[in-house]
């Protein structure tokens, strides 16, 4: 699976957007149109895995299941926050885009957030 950063991105405003505080976000409410059930559900896992978010995943017969039906968000991380709030902005994130499509559309995220960074304070006239 190859990291798909618009679904990072989509699926980190759309946990922000509805997740309530304390209360477990089952991951079937996080199907978005055009993707497959289970490249999100593979995405919420890197997404765990990379301290953006928080998942509790169901295990089937002790294999974790990569289901959408099998995981729950329980929160977003302060570092999934700090990359949100830095690709949050269409302009900033359309401008991030253009800047990793010159080493192939992609990178490591804290790459991506400083590049989104480096776009708004371009923005603001502070670079």
């Amino acid at each position: 699976m190859h990291r798909d950063l618009e679904l990072v991105r989509a699926l980190l405003l759309k946990i922000a957007d509805v997740q309530r505080p304390g209360q477990a976000l089952p991951a079937e409410s996080l199907a978005l149109p055009g993707y497959d059930p289970v490249l999100v559900a593979g995405h919420l896992v890197e997404m765990h895995d990379e301290r953006l978010i928080e998942v509790a995943e169901y295990r089937s017969l002790g294999q974790l299941t990569h289901e959408l039906g099998s995981i729950q968000v329980m929160k977003i991380w302060p570092r999934g926050y700090d990359l949100l709030d830095s690709i949050k902005a269409d302009t900033v994130w359309a401008a991030t885009k253009q800047r990793l499509a010159t080493v192939g559309g992609t990178a490591s995220l804290e790459i991506v957030k400083q590049v989104a960074a480096h776009a708004a304070r371009t923005m603001l006239g502070l670079a």
